[in-house]
């Protein structure tokens, strides 16, 4: 028979796999408004975080915010009239307190500038919260224009486009998707007996994360990469199931025997059974 001679050493195990690209960085955009689409990026482009992706028809939004800017302006300036009046009528309400003291006004002169500095204060609070209410639906205006330009969030590649440009865009019905540069990761699974500890992926070895769940009855793990590999792709991989020092020795040299792997030691013309530990 053929005789080995077995040798310690550094060894690394590896079996063949198929891992799925994903992403925690992908997007899906979509509208909030119904309008018509005005302009759109195409599938295949490469866009930047913060790039215009989308444009929808808003014309009607910014008159509506322009007219609330004027009226906003034309609140202000009643303000400063009525806040005007009130500091003249307070003047003046003093100087009649001071002829009243030595009954030089009547007091039906007073309690009427009483009642009116009142009446101007309480048209000052209703001014002011006219303003406000305006200013409030300015904020809802600019917060509907953002949706009506829609930027990527991230950088990415239109991987693909749900709609074109003068179809009428609905709220919430994707637009498009963006597949983003960074935060990609390999979704591997193996059987629950196959522990891998690292993946080999293009040329390079990367650490393997348990999930801490199964799909289908295996095991899933995951491997974060840079990779230029769309979302969904399935690559080959190789997967570590062991890396370390140890012997190496051939199957067809080993003997299974009630749950003992054993092996033989030559000693003359007979073979010494020797029972060994397979990692």
């Amino acid at each position: 028979v053929e005789v080995t001679k077995p040798q310690t050493k550094n060894i690394l195990l590896t079996l063949p796999d198929l891992a799925e690209i994903h992403s925690d960085q992908d997007v899906e955009l979509s509208s909030r408004l119904a309008s018509r689409i005005t302009s759109m990026v195409k599938s295949g482009d490469n866009v930047q975080k913060g790039q215009v992706v989308v444009t929808l028809d808003h014309e009607d939004l910014l008159a509506k915010r322009e007219s609330i800017v004027l009226q906003i302006i034309s609140i202000e300036a009643e303000i400063s009239a009525q806040q005007v009046a009130i500091n003249a009528a307070l003047d003046s309400h003093k100087r009649t307190k001071a002829l009243l003291d030595v009954q030089g006004a009547s007091v039906e002169q007073y309690d009427t500038e009483t009642s009116k500095i009142a009446s101007l204060q309480a048209g000052l609070k209703s001014l002011t919260s006219k303003k406000g209410m305006l200013e409030q639906n300015s904020k809802e205006v600019d917060n509907l224009l953002s949706y009506a330009v829609i930027v990527s969030p991230i950088d990415g590649l239109v991987s693909a486009t749900s709609a074109n440009v003068g179809v009428i865009a609905m709220p919430g019905k994707p637009l498009l998707s963006i597949q983003a540069d960074r935060g990609k990761y390999l979704l591997i699974r193996s059987t629950g007996d196959i522990r891998p500890t690292e993946v080999f992926f293009e040329g390079r070895h990367h650490p393997l994360v348990p999930l801490n769940h199964t799909f289908k009855g295996l095991d899933e793990y995951r491997a974060d990469v840079e990779t230029k590999s769309t979302t969904g792709e399935r690559l080959p991989v190789r997967l570590v199931i062991y890396q370390g020092s140890g012997t190496m020795i051939p199957m067809s040299a080993l003997l299974q025997k009630e749950g003992q792997s054993l092996f033989f030691v030559p000693e003359g013309e007979k073979g010494r059974p020797i029972p060994v530990k397979v990692i």
